[in-house]
């Protein structure tokens, strides 16, 4: 596949691609400006819900369908995970898997063992364990995953 043109359109692409990713984060400065409630919701609601949808549509028109397909096969091919792992990565995602719902239980079922203050730090590790875990282990896992429960 070549790479895509320069231009306008292609600059234009990439500033609504990235103001599609940009506008969440802006929706976490809102509530700290003082504004009413219900300005409030209002736009953080369209700065997490119709903005990045919006920009994404501008940006795919302005780079066209060939551009975006590029751009698109290059992200997917960059987190594909690969076929196949040795042994040893493959114990290790195994452990991330299990390992990685164990702190929410234990806080579920035993609550006074970490005060209130270290939940949140051990349940977002917890969080990032998890997201790691789909890039330490190999496609052959996900096969035997997927086939658990398809026909």
């Amino acid at each position: 596949m070549s790479s895509p043109p320069g231009g306008f359109r292609y600059y234009a692409g990439w500033f609504f691609f990235i103001l599609t990713l940009g506008l969440p984060v802006l929706a976490l400065i809102i509530p700290s400006l003082g504004l009413p409630a219900a300005t409030t919701t209002v736009v953080t609601g369209a700065l997490i819900v119709g903005g990045p949808e919006i920009a994404m549509i501008l940006a795919v028109t302005f780079w066209g369908r060939e551009t975006f397909a590029h751009f698109t096969g290059r992200l997917k091919a960059s987190v594909t995970p690969p076929p196949s792992v040795s042994p040893t990565r493959y114990r290790v995602g195994l452990a991330l898997f299990l390992g990685s719902a164990l702190p929410s239980w234990l806080i579920a079922y035993l609550p006074h063992l970490l005060s209130d203050s270290a939940r949140v730090p051990v349940l977002a590790s917890a969080d990032l364990i998890f997201v790691a875990r789909f890039f330490v282990l190999g496609g052959e896992f996900w096969g035997k995953l997927r086939a658990l429960f398809t026909p």
